[in-house]
């Protein structure tokens, strides 16, 4: 299954659950993605960080089909908006704890980091997209990012989009800096 198509199939396996978790008070809630591998269901976790992150590559490379989902998310969002603000506000901690671990496994093997970058990466796209739906960041947590983005580019070694292609246009480039190359 490709990752276009494991975006959508999140997404609409997501939107059903989407209010009752914006309400709920848990950041991170199990979700059965439809999807099989050698027949069994791949467990997922529904997050507000997944949500915006496929939400994101969705919109880059199938904006047609995905405008209905789009247009759901958007209602939602305006709908229970303080409720998106706070999930956004737990969550963004969280995936700067696990960006930072990413960081220091990948310092200790350098081609299995080469290798796992373009998957690991996907942690520091949802803190950017968190960050983005906050009126204001904490200066601990601004201070936290800046510093891994300092140990990574470090390391970077700037170049093509590290996803498919197709994605690249739903990222800017200069925003996004950390998708466009890899570990050297």
């Amino acid at each position: 299954m490709s990752p276009v198509d494991q975006d959508l199939l999140y997404l609409q396996s997501s939107l059903p659950y989407l209010e009752d978790f914006l309400i709920g008070r848990d950041i991170f809630v199990h979700l059965e993605v439809p999807q099989t591998v050698h027949g069994a269901l791949i467990p997922s976790r529904l997050s507000l960080g997944g949500v915006l992150l496929a939400r994101a590559r969705l919109a880059a490379v199938q904006p047609l089909t995905f405008t209905n989902l789009d247009a759901q998310l958007t209602m939602l969002r305006s709908r229970w908006r303080a409720n998106w603000e706070t999930k956004a506000a737990q969550e963004l901690p969280e995936r700067v704890r696990l960006w930072s671990n990413a960081l220091g496994e990948m310092g200790s093997d350098p081609e299995t980091a080469r290798r796992a970058y373009p998957r690991e990466v996907r942690l520091r796209v949802m803190i950017q997209l968190l960050e983005d739906e906050l009126p204001a960041v904490s200066q601990s947590i601004r201070a936290e990012v800046d510093a891994m983005d300092s140990t990574l580019r470090a390391v970077f070694h700037p170049g093509e989009f590290c996803w498919d292609a197709d994605m690249a246009t739903g990222f800017q480039k200069g925003k996004y800096w950390f998708l466009f190359g890899g570990l050297a």
